[in-house]
């Protein structure tokens, strides 16, 4: 296989605001982010780097060797948790009980109030990818653990359900 036939894929460093589905809130990057986050990706060498519009990702972005100026593509942004964004799992319990049941027993095929379904993320993550693939390579993606998911499974395989990325963690996939 080429050598530059992979994609680097990058959660962005831990955010300020944590235990609450962010979504597309754009909160900045906790104070002790860059220090965890840095060295580790500035190891990365990508022809280019793409993140997600929100600030914790094109932060984090910055930080990839050569990621000056990353490509900023808005099909990356996080899932748009609705009436959750903001809030933790344990309010939701408390508040919508029907509604965190349904997503407990059918978590991708649930979605929160004036949320956006797992189905449609799966479809403007694929639309970014196709971008991406389209290269060159090798190619950084920084993004969500969520958008992450869905690029892991299409190259990978990888069930979105099980899949965890750690805050400013890089996985190489190959392509």
């Amino acid at each position: 296989m080429n050598e530059s036939s992979h994609v680097w894929l990058v959660r962005h460093a831990r955010p300020a605001r944590q235990g609450v589905f962010l979504g597309r809130m754009d909160v900045p990057l906790d104070a002790g982010a860059e220090a965890e986050s840095r060295a580790g990706l500035e190891q990365i060498q990508a022809a280019v780097v793409y993140c997600s519009p929100l600030e914790r990702d094109w932060r984090t972005a910055v930080w990839i060797a050569g990621a000056d100026k990353p490509t900023v593509l808005a099909d990356l942004a996080d899932l748009d948790y609705g009436s959750w964004q903001g809030r933790s799992w344990e309010e939701i319990e408390r508040t919508e009980q029907e509604v965190a049941a349904r997503k407990l027993s059918d978590w991708l095929g649930t979605t929160p109030a004036g949320g956006e379904s797992w189905a449609a993320l799966e479809l403007r993550v694929a639309r970014a990818l196709d971008t991406i693939l389209a290269g060159p390579l090798p190619a950084a993606i920084v993004a969500h653990e969520a958008v992450n998911a869905v690029v892991a499974a299409r190259l990978a395989g990888t069930d979105p359900l099980v899949f965890h990325q750690p805050f400013g963690t890089a996985l190489r996939l190959e392509v």
